[in-house]
């Protein structure tokens, strides 16, 4: 049962919620305030929680079989986070001193562990020892590509 007191409590809320979404008062008229709404605003970044998220970002996870699917699923992966420029060295490491660097190490970081996070764990803990994803990239292509069988299905 609720009391009357608590019933009243309510009804005020809901008031102020009511006037915070349509700017009104009880009685119609349009009122301007500087008060803060009681309505908590959440700001929701979706790029900020797809990057720092630990799930597994691809269907495959590299098996050592399974390099080709696995590889188009990572770059495609990586280009729509546009980051692809950690693969194919178009985005440079900067010198430990330049004003960059620490932004370039983070989202080396992050592609890195992408990568390794994709792969079996006994493949990625290969892949722990290295500092750059280029070269992880690089490595894992030259171990796990079959050129001649890629090759053959081109021809």
């Amino acid at each position: 049962m609720v009391s009357e007191l608590g019933y009243r409590s309510e009804e005020k809320k809901m008031a102020s919620f009511t006037q915070a979404l349509t700017g009104l008062s009880k009685d119609g008229k349009e009122e301007v305030t500087t008060e803060a709404s009681p309505i908590p605003t959440l700001i929701i970044n979706p790029t900020a929680s797809f990057e720092s998220s630990p799930i597994q970002i691809t269907p495959y996870k590299l098996n050592g079989k399974n390099f080709l699917q696995w590889s188009r699923s990572i770059q495609m992966i990586i280009r729509g986070r546009g980051k692809i420029g950690f693969f194919d060295g178009s985005i440079k490491r900067p010198d430990s001193t330049d004003p960059s660097y620490t932004t370039w190490d983070t989202q080396n970081a992050l592609v890195m562990s992408w990568l390794i996070g994709s792969m079996e764990e006994r493949i990625g803990a290969l892949y722990l020892v290295h500092t750059i994803a280029k070269i992880i990239w690089d490595k894992v292509k030259l171990a796990y590509s079959d050129w001649r069988i890629q090759h053959s299905c081109v021809n």
